[in-house]
């Protein structure tokens, strides 16, 4: 029983993935999920203005005049809405897509009973269909909303339409309502494999196979889309090289070499919290982007616990000698306000450990570069 009890839990909640691969498929639900909503919010201001157009020439939609500019007015807003709001923001995106839809299902709601009481409300049943088709979410709150937007369908039918009519509405609109959930289920399984798969594609693509750190075009992607959505929010770009790595490569191999850079790449990812951005830049570079940081000290301790992770885990076999690194830090808008910009001082500041003696971390400060 409690087998069969997490079976259907897994797939009224995650769509029946684990709950790792659904978390992992968020960003990539995300994106279309916000794009399609655009499409939708664009095509339904056309839809309700050619609506509005008519109803100066067919009487029979005078009912709805009312309602259409209701409507109309409402897609401008959600116009405004889809501009103004964070639609990175999980949350957020999901409450403006269900405020969206629910525009959306009391309009076909109010044409199908108030806009033509003597006729069955087709418009109403084709959405039940349709709509929850447009977004990707969790089932059981499509499930909800759906059964939420069929109370208040039968609410307007019983009140608006003859009994007949609205007896038969109210059948269809719980038959269909029950159909519209199970077919919910079963695409929101596959749309749900088709993201896990892309994420798994993208990620192969973006994960340095020897440390299992982003590559240089994952991370620089990712830092400029930072940039490029919180212009003014604080981070810290940390650029770190191993000193001596060439004399490493010459005296112990390649392969020692390789073990090496595994071992920085363990160091870096356990170091760091999980949503900083960490990657090999290339050879023995590596970068780490702290977002939300403007902490000197918070990044200090970061440094100094890196270090003393090296010293620890990364050594040279035969003298047993702790491998030592470089860094440079440059501070996100201060220093710079481009990726390029950053990258440039946070190397510069890199250089600057370098020609100290090396094993330290050196801050990028105004052409100047201090301790």
């Amino acid at each position: 029983m409690k087998k069969l009890w997490d079976w259907v839990k897994n797939v009224w909640v995650y769509s029946g993935l684990s709950k790792e691969n659904y978390e992992n498929i968020q960003q990539s639900v995300a994106h279309k999920n916000a794009r399609l909503l655009k499409n939708a919010i664009r095509s339904f201001e056309v839809l309700t203005g050619v609506l509005l157009i008519a109803v100066f020439f067919f009487s029979q939609l005078n009912a709805l005049k009312s309602f259409l500019i209701l409507t109309f007015i409402g897609m401008m807003m959600m116009e405004i809405i889809v501009r103004v709001c964070d639609l990175n923001n999980f949350r957020t995106l999901r409450s403006v897509c269900y405020v969206f839809l629910s525009i959306v299902y009391l309009f076909a709601a109010v044409s199908g009973t108030v806009g033509s009481p003597k006729q069955s409300a087709i418009l109403y049943f084709i959405l039940l269909f349709v709509g929850p088709l447009l977004f990707i979410d969790k089932p059981y709150r499509m499930s909800l909303f759906l059964c939420i937007m069929t109370v208040i369908f039968r609410s307007f039918a019983l009140h608006y339409k003859e009994p007949e009519i609205a007896n038969f509405d109210v059948l269809n609109a719980i038959i269909y309502t029950m159909l519209a959930i199970l077919l919910y289920l079963l695409t929101s399984r596959t749309k749900a494999d088709e993201h896990r798969l892309r994420w798994e594609i993208a990620k192969q693509r973006d994960t340095d196979e020897l440390t299992k750190l982003l590559t240089k075009n994952a991370i620089e992607r990712k830092i400029k889309r930072y940039m490029e959505l919180t212009p003014s929010k604080p981070a810290m770009m940390l650029v770190i090289d191993l000193d001596n790595f060439k004399h490493i490569n010459d005296t112990f191999g390649h392969a020692y070499g390789d073990a090496v850079l595994r071992l920085m790449g363990e160091c870096i990812r356990s170091n760091f919290r999980e949503d900083d951005y960490k990657g090999r830049f290339g050879g023995d570079e590596f970068v780490v982007f702290l977002p939300g940081i403007d902490d000197k000290q918070q990044v200090v301790t970061y440094v100094n616990n890196l270090v003393e992770m090296m010293k620890a885990h990364v050594r040279t076999p035969e003298s047993a000698n702790p491998v030592h690194g470089s860094i440079g830090i440059a501070l996100y808008p201060k220093h710079a306000s481009t990726y390029e910009e950053l990258f440039k001082k946070a190397d510069e500041a890199l250089y600057a450990s370098k020609e100290r003696g090396k094993d330290r971390y050196t801050f990028y400060i105004s052409k100047e570069v201090l301790k």
